[in-house]
């Protein structure tokens, strides 16, 4: 027993309890072993679950197989819990990485936030669900996460702000999961570089023979709307032109398939000839193109959010000149195996792809179709 703290006149029954319920002179050298006994690596088992509890770490266990690194990523993101370098710290811990966007300042809502990622989700359920709860356990009470994007990206119009054809007149682009506050928007390009073969053309009806061009504009016979060139050009040149020019006129849909059979076809927004100029606002890889009398056509076309949703397209084509069966769809964008199209002209520009569709992400197919 150690060192009475009794008084000198206590009593034998007094004496007689403190020597009872005297702990330290049966576990005090057990006491003194229990110093940073939480902060040994590996860690008992026994403490595990109340070291989780302690630190308030519930709610991330599912994030992690390992208690310890539960624990040592925990104690971390608690001291930075409530800055934007806590929902960085959390996206890692599902692979993703990003950039924190607050509101703007003179905005009525200015406590909510978006997050600009690193790469388009992996898989909409469960990592969009597991981006937003960990995001908003990250920072501020008084804030949350309104939005997460990458690769399209068109905010709400804003008066006097934004020019009312760089943003939505309702709301940001992006839609929002079963389960999930937050809107969600993703964009990506599949890019294909495509020189189209005569027979090809000839079937589309564009086809120009080579021996149809004099060797002078003079002794040419051509049609005045294809009449864009200059008294100095090549008529050679001229030839692809004038090839380009017939089928830019002609509407296309791209269609798209996998294993099953048809997924569905997309009306294409664009569909112009260009030139290939390198400092062009249109892009197909690393050629870069502007609108012009080029020998060249472009084409874009770009899925809505749900279009095809749940399948992977594997091979995707171009119709020329389909229009759909039903003439009250006639500004139909997205058409699926319940909508017919009417086709007098082949696919052309088919080409193996992986394109796998889903709620949150636009696909935008662009194809730089090339005359021989």
């Amino acid at each position: 027993m150690t060192e009475t703290l009794l008084p000198r006149n206590a009593s034998l029954v007094e004496l007689a309890l403190e020597g009872a319920i005297d702990l330290e002179s049966r576990f005090g050298t057990e006491v003194d072993k229990i110093t940073g006994w939480k902060l040994r690596r590996p860690l008992d088992a026994v403490l595990e679950p109340f070291l989780v509890a302690e630190y308030g770490l519930g709610d991330l266990s599912r994030f992690f197989d390992d208690v310890e690194d539960l624990i040592d990523e925990g104690i971390d993101w608690q001291r930075i819990r409530g800055t934007p370098a806590a929902v960085l710290q959390a996206l890692g811990w599902l692979t993703y990485d990003g950039e924190v966007l607050d509101a703007a300042f003179y905005r009525r809502r200015w406590n909510r936030f978006e997050i600009h990622l690193d790469r388009v989700r992996d898989n909409e359920l469960p990592d969009l669900r597991h981006i937003e709860f960990l995001s908003n356990l990250s920072v501020a009470v008084r804030s949350y996460l309104r939005r997460g994007y990458r690769g399209y990206n068109v905010p709400a119009f804003e008066l006097s702000r934004h020019r009312l054809s760089y943003g939505y007149l309702s709301q940001d682009s992006g839609i929002a999961l079963p389960g999930t506050a937050a809107r969600w928007s993703f964009g990506r390009n599949r890019d294909h570089d495509v020189t189209l073969s005569q027979a090809s053309l000839e079937a589309l009806g564009v086809w120009l023979p080579p021996d149809s061009f004099p060797p002078t504009w003079a002794d040419l016979a051509f049609e005045w709307s294809d009449a864009d060139f200059l008294w100095t050009d090549d008529l050679i040149v001229y030839r692809s032109r004038a090839m380009a020019a017939r089928l830019s006129r002609l509407p296309c849909w791209v269609q798209f398939r996998d294993a099953d059979g048809l997924i569905g076809y997309r009306r294409a927004r664009i569909v112009a000839r260009v030139v290939l100029n390198g400092d062009g606002p249109l892009a197909v890889g690393s050629q870069r193109c502007s609108v012009g009398p080029g020998t060249a056509v472009y084409v874009e076309a770009r899925t809505a959010f749900g279009d095809g949703e749940g399948r992977t397209a594997t091979t995707a084509r171009m119709y020329f000149g389909a229009v759909p069966s039903d003439n009250s769809q006639s500004g139909l964008l997205w058409a699926g195996e319940t909508l017919q199209l009417n086709f007098d002209k082949p696919a052309v520009a088919v080409r193996d792809v992986t394109i796998p569709f889903g709620l949150t992400v636009r696909e935008r197919v662009r194809t730089l179709l090339r005359m021989p």
